[in-house]
This record gives structure tokens, C-alpha cells and sequence, in this order.
């Protein structure tokens, strides 16, 4: 075989695997889109946020999400993780179709939307009337590391004792929306900021 036949078998047999490679087995980035709307509601007892978590899997390779959450750090400087509690059907809040939170595929090249409520018993001391930055994180494929997949800015500071779906942007309220959830969470507040005491001898 010469030189040039030899050369031109090799080019042939690279770019197969090399095509074969890119249009199967590729890895890809996990990409999650910013929260325009969400949900929740916050008493002293509990928070719930209820978000649409929109993935996009941007290699070839199908990706595993095996658990989510969100972590913060609330204005006492303490660090909080809010679990992922449950899939739902639809952002608006209801029980109708709902499921445990569990592990998902993302395949190659797609987009998955998951309405995932975050719940937790350990309220956070959140800012009244204010967004809190969240960490969405996940444990994705085999590592048992949490990684990070993208910092949300949620307002979850004008949530009152109903569960209600908000606009995430502040342009969209309402001056009554705005100071129910500021006086509200100010009440909150006060007695999570108080409970440490009134619990020691």
C-alpha cells in the first residue's frame, strides 16, 4: 500500500471514530436556566419552594441527576440546605400528580423540565422584601460529591403563609404583593430570632 493510500485510510478511520465518538458518547455540559416564576410559602415552622428546574444536557452522553437541592446562607451567616422533596406535575401549587423526588436521566442533546419542591423544617433567616441566592445543586451521575449546576436569585423574601406561585421579577408586583410578604416575613423573623431563647434554661 503507498504512502498516500495509507495516509487517506488513516484520515478515513480517524474521523469515523472521531464522528462516531461525537454523535454518541460525547460528554456534555449540564446547563440550568434561570427561575423567571416559582413558588412556596414560609411560616415558622416550615419553607417550601417549589421551582421549575429546566435542564439541557449539551453533549451526546445522557447524563444521571441522582438528587437535588438548594444551599444558602442566610443573614446570620449560617449555612442551609433545602432538599428536594417531590416531583410535581405543574408549577402551581397542588398535591395532583405528585411523585417522591428521584433520579432522572437527561439524554444527549435534550431538554428536561422538572418542577421540584425544596422543603425544609430549619427555617433560614431570610432578608424580608429581599432575593436570596441559592446554589441549585446535585449529585449527577456515579461522583457522590454535591456539585454546584447553578446559583438562582430567588425572592423568597416577599413569601407569606400561603402557598402562591410569584413572579420573580419584581417589576411584575404589585405595592400590596411586596409589603404583605415584607411584614409577613418581619413577624417570621422575630420569633425565629427569638426561639433560641425562650428553648434555654
Amino acid at each position: 500500500m503507498t504512502l498516500p493510500a495509507i495516509l487517506v485510510a488513516s484520515m478515513a478511520l480517524i474521523f469515523t471514530v472521531a464522528s462516531f465518538w461525537w454523535l454518541n458518547a460525547r460528554p456534555g455540559r449540564l446547563i440550568i436556566f434561570s427561575v423567571m416564576t416559582f413558588a412556596g410559602y414560609i411560616t415558622t415552622q416550615r419553607l417550601t419552594i417549589q421551582v421549575p428546574v429546566v435542564v439541557h444536557n449539551t453533549g451526546a452522553k445522557p447524563r444521571v441527576i441522582r438528587a437535588l437541592r438548594l444551599q444558602g446562607v442566610d443573614q446570620s451567616g449560617k449555612l442551609f440546605q433545602i432538599e428536594a422533596q417531590t416531583f410535581q406535575m405543574k408549577l402551581e401549587p397542588s398535591n395532583d400528580g405528585m411523585d417522591f423526588a428521584h433520579a432522572f436521566a437527561v439524554s444527549g442533546r435534550s431538554v428536561v423540565t422538572k418542577y421540584v419542591r425544596f422543603s425544609t423544617v430549619d427555617v433560614p433567616q431570610l432578608v424580608p422584601g429581599a432575593s436570596t441566592k441559592l446554589v441549585l445543586q446535585g449529585l449527577v451521575d456515579e461522583r457522590d460529591r454535591w456539585v454546584g449546576l447553578k446559583t438562582l436569585d430567588i425572592f423568597v423574601g416577599i413569601l407569606i403563609s400561603s402557598f402562591i406561585t410569584m413572579s420573580n421579577n419584581p417589576d411584575h408586583w404589585d405595592s400590596m404583593t411586596l409589603q404583605e410578604g415584607r411584614e409577613h416575613q418581619e413577624v417570621v423573623m422575630k420569633v425565629l430570632r427569638e426561639r433560641p431563647a425562650q428553648s434555654s434554661p
